[in-house]
């Protein structure tokens, strides 16, 4: 029976397991400052590890754990310049004998797990041969561990602040990212041409919108798409009814990005209702592309692997289609500046979400994700309420605050500041996890207080992003504000 990447992830974020002194396969030297967090997601295993090789300067990126040095080539990764960031390939047993390359022609050293593994786990390891029953209480014994992360010892886990100290804090700190947020947005309405202020703004909009519908393994070439699309020609060339302009903006969209089953280098296998439907769209393709007149994205651009359904780039531009489709009168400015005057805290909260939801997806995409595969359970909505509420937090909230110091209009500031306190909790992810159990570990009753608001998530966001991430446990409030009296 194999041994799981699973399990080997697993090892290499305890160090009861593994030091954080080793060498090499290359006879360098390497030292492990932080492990790194784990992704559990496409892309590097683990994001923003420390380490230093040999004498050389402390070294910031990403970790790739394999069983064996050979995998790498096996997965493509030497081709993948998602893969350019990693600093280190961690692999159980090194079968290449040489490190690996990136596609930028970088070399990643190689540390060989199995020669550093402390014991009992090394040889509990090396002599799985003894079948599955051995695997599985030796996966067992490793996922009964704290979670990744938890082991960390920083200073404010030792002694931490009072519960009420720290949601003040962590309100602050909320209230920090919203304003940085907003800034590098005003930056970016600064920077349009002063003779068309609404249309650059609905430009950084669209393409604020554009990258979060990317999702973290689909951002750049969302954001490549939007560039290479801009709103104004994209409404453009869209016309008619509500249900012709959606259609056009698809296959306008799906053109662009090079995500049309003609375009693909292997035609995904469609039924009768696909193919139908994806013949509608390369015709109209056929007549918008000469007059959009750009060079259509790669395929191999865009990711697919290891990304959920939900959240697979053709669903996403579907629905970037439908939102631009349905505020094409009033614009997508206008549409979230009528949402902010709802005359109600809730009310607001309700119609920034609408924004996103615009009534149910077509029979086509609810119940599919890409053209040649279909969802084993029907979707109605091609943007579900968790995402739309982290887009109304990270992209809209902070857009209308930009707007409203860019153009003065301190109403509009006032209801979306409003709007931002009020925000319930999203969903919890890696850092906010790993954040709360630092903070206060395990204390579920007070963990489930301190992340009882949007805003509050964002301030450990922003803790992380700030200190932890880079480690400067001394510069750290929390850490100030467990020595005030």
């Amino acid at each position: 029976m194999g041994i799981s990447e699973l399990l080997l992830s697993r090892l290499w974020c305890q160090p009861q397991f593994l030091p954080a002194r080793g060498r090499c396969t290359s006879g360098q030297i390497v030292e492990i400052v932080y492990r790194g967090r784990w992704s559990h997601g496409s892309g590097p295993d683990f994001r923003d590890a420390l380490l230093m090789l040999g004498n050389g300067p402390l070294l910031r990126g990403e970790v790739e754990v394999h069983v064996r040095a050979s995998d790498w080539d096996l997965h493509g990764h030497g081709t993948d310049s998602r893969y350019d960031s990693v600093i280190l390939h961690a692999v159980l047993w090194d079968d290449r004998g040489q490190p690996v390359s990136k596609s930028n022609g970088e070399m990643v050293p190689t540390l060989a797990l199995s020669e550093h593994l402390a014991e009992p786990w090394r040889g509990r390891l090396l002599s799985l041969r003894e079948g599955e029953e051995e695997m599985a209480r030796l996966e067992a014994d490793l996922l009964g561990q704290p979670w990744p992360g938890s082991d960390v010892e920083a200073p404010c886990a030792q002694r931490p602040p009072s519960p009420e100290r720290l949601a003040r804090l962590l309100e602050e700190a909320g209230e920090e990212r919203l304003r940085a947020k907003a800034a590098r947005l005003e930056g970016d309405l600064a920077a349009g041409a002063p003779s068309s202020i609404e249309a650059t703004a609905e430009q950084v909009l669209y393409a604020g919108l554009a990258e979060a519908l990317g999702y973290r393994a689909n951002q750049r070439p969302f954001r490549q798409l939007a560039a290479a699309v801009p709103l104004v020609l994209a409404r453009s060339l869209a016309h008619g009814q509500p249900a012709d302009r959606y259609l056009a903006l698809q296959s306008l969209f799906f053109g662009a990005a090079g995500l049309l089953p003609s375009q693909r280098p292997q035609a995904p296998a469609l039924d009768w209702e696909a193919e139908a439907y994806a013949e509608e769209l390369e015709q109209r393709w056929l007549l918008l592309r000469p007059q959009w007149g750009g060079q259509p994205m790669r395929y191999d651009e865009w990711t697919l692997a290891g990304v959920r359904p939900p959240n697979y780039p053709t669903r996403r531009l579907a629905a970037l289609a439908r939102i631009v489709a349905a505020h094409s009168d009033e614009g997508l400015l206008g549409g979230l500046l009528a949402a902010l005057q709802a005359a109600d805290v809730r009310a607001r909260l309700a119609s920034l979400v609408e924004l996103l939801e615009e009534g149910p997806a077509d029979a086509f995409w609810s119940t599919r994700c890409d053209f040649g595969r279909r969802y084993l359970h029907r979707s109605p909505r091609l943007v579900g309420k968790q995402r739309a509420d982290d887009i109304v937090v990270n992209i809209l909230l902070p857009f209308a605050l930009a707007w409203a110091d860019w153009a003065a209009e301190p109403a509009v500031s006032a209801a979306a500041r409003e709007a931002y306190r009020a925000y319930p909790p999203l969903a919890e992810n890696e850092i906010t996890r790993e954040m709360l159990e630092r903070l206060v570990a395990g204390e579920r009753k007070v963990r489930a207080s301190l992340a009882g608001s949007a805003r509050r998530q964002q301030g450990l966001l922003h803790l992380y992003r700030l200190y932890c991430g880079e480690l400067r446990c001394l510069d750290c409030p929390v850490l100030k504000l467990r020595e005030q009296p």
